[in-house]
């Protein structure tokens, strides 16, 4: 007949097998907490790209437009007259508004500071429409290798347009940016009375 063997725990094995538990329940801890951070910075980085980065992509037709505006190989400024009478704005093509003079190069100071103006939300009134008839006076063309952005700029009523390649895509207000497209404007055309005369501030120039 088989002898019963009694396993008593001693001080020690009791304070192994605590320590065990203990250390199993801390991992368990750090691990939720690690899959807690996780899934909120995933959730904060979605957040951020549905209120920033998805309005811009929008506006300028998709993300290799917007890599183009924030990496060009050049900036170029053209000065642009009034449509022909012929012509309703809201039928307009890129290439119905003549070019007075130009182009001159931005220089990359300014350029810089154009891109980055350009490609923040904060720049935009969004969700927004005015009832003035814009009268776009400047140009403005993003160019490198992948191809060129252009930008139409009103100062009469802070509207811009974009388009890719001769083509419109869509438009928005910059009232919150237009100092940055003004000081262009005049860095570009010096001699220029009307953009000379234009305020960085809309509502101090009679606009």
């Amino acid at each position: 007949m088989k002898k019963r063997i009694h396993h008593f725990l001693t001080p020690k094995d009791a304070d192994c097998r605590y320590n065990v538990r203990r250390r199993f329940t801390l991992q368990s801890t750090l691990l939720g907490v690690s899959v807690f951070c996780i899934i909120a910075a995933i959730a904060v980085g979605l957040s951020w790209y549905i209120l920033h980065r998805r309005p811009i992509e929008q506006l300028f037709g998709g993300s290799r437009n917007v890599a183009i505006v924030a990496h060009p190989e050049r900036v170029e400024a053209w000065r642009v007259g009034p449509l022909p009478e012929s012509i309703n704005w809201q039928d307009a093509l890129f290439t119905d508004y003549p070019i007075t003079s130009g182009p001159f190069l931005v220089s990359e100071a300014t350029a810089s500071e154009v891109s980055t103006a350009l490609l923040s939300p904060r720049t935009y009134v969004w969700d927004s429409a005015k009832s003035c008839v814009p009268a776009y006076g400047m140009r403005l063309s993003f160019v490198n290798k992948s191809g060129r952005v252009d930008i139409l700029l009103c100062f009469e009523c802070d509207v811009l347009l974009v388009g890719r390649d001769g083509h419109f895509i869509s438009g928005e207000d910059f009232d919150c940016s237009r100092a940055v497209f003004v000081r262009a404007a005049k860095e570009a055309f010096p001699n220029d009375d009307l953009m000379q005369q234009l305020d960085e501030d809309r509502f101090n120039d009679g606009t």
